[in-house]
């Protein structure tokens, strides 16, 4: 058995946004390379579980089918879904037997320990999304009380954390024993596709069109950019909005991962902008390193420790949110040879350093053996 004796891992998950699918995957991943392939398992809760049979049962209590906390549901109706869930999934559990579980987000951790009280707990927080919806609905809808339980449940049974960033370590820390976290950074993997520098510069958006993105910094860049200068990848609730006010901006649609890197290529600049809000301080955002691993200088608004590592390392521009238009505009100008050099320092900090062999070994590996 290599690096980590005889532990049996398995991996659970909701189906997520994209960024959290790229996170999950790479995770599962190389973790498989570090254990025996058949000592490492994943269910998808959102494919595996049949939610047809959770939604019968529902309906056979009198209670309206909703999935975990897409959309304000009661305390009870949220409490019968998690129950019904563990169910399907205790009687998975039990024939894997694992030695450590390790559930994606904290919803998909008390799931887990409903449903397998005795395997070690990894919860992997990545994200407030979750705790951020219920402090907006706030205690009418009942879904703030029930998060706060729902996640002190966690951060009182589970095992171990894995924390996306230094800044959601100390978020969390009000809460939990720094000892009981391992940061886990995102990354990307290194690939043989490179971006070539052009005149004049094509800028690019690849993500989730959500508050957190600073969606009015995206359309007004696609009303100051010339055209054909500014194109944008991906889907969200904003996305409409925002490619109506975007005159210049090209909006190529949706694609697959691996599609969405070929394509990035085409491009000379990746965009990072961002809100100021919590769920943003905390994060990591995945399209950073995916634009990096190709060669993309970025142009990051200064937020959290992931825009720090733009400037430490001078792979793009990090500027105050209210500069960031500005500053795309002036950059239709950049030189060949900044651009060459932050694309070659780009490239390189993903080979070297901010890859997820790299992260997962340093960071998942020693965390999972000081649980066996």
């Amino acid at each position: 058995m290599a690096v980590v004796g005889s532990l049996k891992v398995v991996f659970v998950y909701f189906s997520g946004p994209l960024g959290q699918a790229i996170r999950t995957s790479a995770l599962i991943a190389e973790t498989r390379r570090c254990l025996e392939f058949e000592n490492v398992s994943e269910l998808n809760l959102s494919k595996t579980v049949s939610l047809a049979s959770v939604r019968s049962s529902l309906a056979r209590s009198r209670v309206s089918f909703s999935p975990p906390f897409g959309t304000a549901v009661s305390r009870v109706k949220d409490m019968v879904f998690y129950r019904l869930l563990s169910k399907s999934l205790s009687r998975w559990l039990r024939d894997e037997n694992p030695d450590v579980i390790v559930a994606e987000t904290i919803p998909a951790a008390y799931v887990c320990l409903i449903a397998n009280p005795r395997a070690r707990i990894v919860a992997d927080v990545h994200g407030l999304t979750f705790e951020q919806k219920a402090i907006q609905l706030g205690n009418e809808s009942g879904m703030l009380s029930r998060w706060r339980e729902l996640q002190n449940e966690v951060l009182t049974r589970a095992d171990h954390f894995f924390v996306v960033s230094p800044e959601m370590k100390d978020y969390l820390s009000r809460d939990l024993d720094s000892a009981r976290m391992t940061v886990v950074q995102n990354a990307a993997y290194p690939t043989d596709l490179q971006a070539r520098f052009r005149r004049p510069p094509r800028f690019l958006f690849s993500g989730i069109f959500e508050y957190w993105e600073d969606p009015d910094t995206i359309a007004k860049l696609g009303r100051l950019l010339p055209p054909k200068t500014f194109a944008a990848i991906g889907y969200g609730n904003f996305l409409s909005n925002v490619v109506s006010a975007s005159p210049h901006l090209e909006y190529l649609g949706s694609m697959a991962h691996d599609d969405a890197i070929r394509k990035s290529v085409e491009f000379q600049i990746g965009l990072v902008p961002s809100s100021t809000d919590i769920t943003r301080v905390v994060a990591s955002p995945v399209k950073l390193f995916e634009y990096l691993s190709v060669g993309l200088p970025v142009l990051a608004a200064s937020v959290g420790s992931w825009s720090r590592l733009v400037s430490v390392h001078d792979v793009g521009w990090v500027v105050p949110r209210g500069d960031f238009c500005p500053t795309a505009m002036n950059l239709l100008d950049v030189s060949e040879d900044v651009w060459s050099d932050k694309s070659l320092r780009a490239r390189r900090l993903i080979a070297e350093r901010f890859n997820w062999t790299r992260v997962v070994n340093e960071t998942v590996v020693p965390a999972l053996r000081s649980l066996a």
